[in-house]
């Protein structure tokens, strides 16, 4: 299984079973996942799209690396939240990331590691050249996310503000 480390997580794609299981909020997500699954997870935000990634993933398993990923503590094995891609890149090799992480583990850096890990792994791959982001105007904490995972805002679209980095040449 493919799992991306830093310093104190452990960041990791889920295929298709494990998306149907976290789906029905089915009792084997923690041993899937070999984590400690915490009760408020997943968020009624996660649990909205989650029907989009299975889906998706139904007709091509294999694109599961461009979508979800889980973060976990590497030591204690518990789940911290998720993070992952809006889809395969575009023509031009964009990708869109997204991040949340439970309230009870925020403001701890932890979705910063996970979004530069995800990051760095997305520019190794073939034909990515570009990694954005969106955030609201008033999302403080993911605007310090994208600021310390080294994006730069690009004009703002309302009340979202976008962010990118590009792939160093």
């Amino acid at each position: 299984m493919l799992s991306l480390k830093t310093a104190r997580l452990l960041v990791r794609p889920c295929r298709l079973p494990v998306l149907t299981e976290i789906y029905l909020r089915g009792a084997q997500v923690g041993k899937m996942l070999n984590a400690v699954v915490p009760l408020s997870w997943p968020q009624p935000d996660l649990q909205e799209v989650l029907p989009y990634y299975i889906e998706t993933l139904q007709a091509d398993p294999e694109a599961y690396l461009w979508f979800f990923w889980v973060i976990i503590d590497r030591k204690q094995k518990i789940l911290l939240g998720d993070t992952g891609f809006k889809g395969m890149p575009d023509k031009a090799g964009v990708v869109e990331i997204g991040y949340r992480i439970l309230p009870e583990y925020r403001n701890q850096d932890i979705a910063t590691e996970a979004v530069k890990a995800l990051i760095e792994w997305a520019f190794q791959q073939a034909g990515v050249n570009r990694v954005v982001a969106e955030c609201e105007a008033t999302n403080n904490a993911s605007i310090r996310v994208l600021e310390k995972s080294g994006m730069q805002q690009a004009m703002p679209d309302n009340e979202m503000l976008k962010w990118y980095v590009d792939r160093k040449v």
